[in-house]
């Protein structure tokens, strides 16, 4: 499950983070659902590994759109605090699998937030998949934490 983050240095650098840190989810995701409990939350955690699959697709597809056109300037972004939480190794026990799942998904949250924050004018239209995406995780976390109570 080794995930490469990049520094981020430039525009490109900041759109590579963003889609390891979507497969970083998926991945995590399947991690947890061999060691969940019961149906319910393998159901949840595989939705979750759909959910990040589908995204990793949107965000190459808007890459390849942006393409040349986009700009190499971007706003200061350090994406240390979020490579922390997404390239640790998954919990191998249960809940501390679900818990970890709960702030990976904030972390993707925040970095998309922080990457739309930092780059809304390069990103432009596409800025919205991003925004869409950190508010799917936010959701994804609250859920999971709800799962836990």
């Amino acid at each position: 499950m080794a995930h490469e983050f990049p520094p981020i240095v430039d525009f490109t650098s900041a759109y590579r983070f963003a889609l390891e840190a979507e497969l970083a989810g998926a991945d995590f995701a399947a991690a947890a659902e061999v060691i969940a409990p019961d149906e319910t939350w393998r159901e949840r955690l595989e939705e979750l590994t759909c959910a990040h699959d589908d995204r990793v697709q949107k965000l190459r597809a808007a890459e390849a759109a942006l393409g040349a056109k986009a700009p190499a300037p971007l706003n200061r972004l350090d994406g240390a605090a979020f490579a922390t939480a997404l390239a640790a190794e998954p919990e191998p026990t249960w809940p501390a699998a679900a818990e970890q799942m709960a702030a990976v998904e904030d972390a993707i949250a925040a970095y998309h937030e922080a990457f739309v924050a930092s780059a809304r004018d390069p990103l432009a239209g596409k800025a919205r998949i991003f925004a869409k995406a950190a508010a799917q995780a936010r959701a994804a976390a609250a859920e999971l934490r709800a799962m836990l109570a």
